[in-house]
């Protein structure tokens, strides 16, 4: 819970010390490989604010990486609703039409 520090508890540990900092260790050279989640893109305003229609849980986005567009997805599994970003926040805009005090910045 401590970067870098590794704090012992006062029951009879379960696995040595040096088994703890090995495994420890691999996990974090695991988290730099792979992909980076992006918690804030600005090409996706929408992720985790929109919900899917079928199952009710938050979308998130991804950017379909050959035709360089941002789509929503429902993450539940079995669930396989996707959403093209540009067709959601058409939508979005329309929506918020309705609202007076709107000036059309999003």
């Amino acid at each position: 819970m401590i970067p870098g520090q590794v704090i012992e508890g006062r029951h009879e540990p379960l696995v040595s010390k040096e088994l703890f900092l090995a495994v420890h260790n691999i996990r974090e050279e695991k988290r730099s490989q792979g992909f980076v989640h992006n918690k804030e893109n600005d090409n996706l305003p929408l992720k985790v604010f929109t919900q899917c229609d079928k199952c009710k849980q938050p979308l998130t986005g991804y950017l379909v990486k050959k035709k360089g567009l941002y789509c929503y997805k429902c993450s539940t599994k079995g669930c396989k609703v996707k959403r093209s970003a540009k067709a959601m926040h058409d939508l979005f805009r329309n929506l918020l039409k309705i609202f007076p005090n709107w000036k059309g910045r999003v």
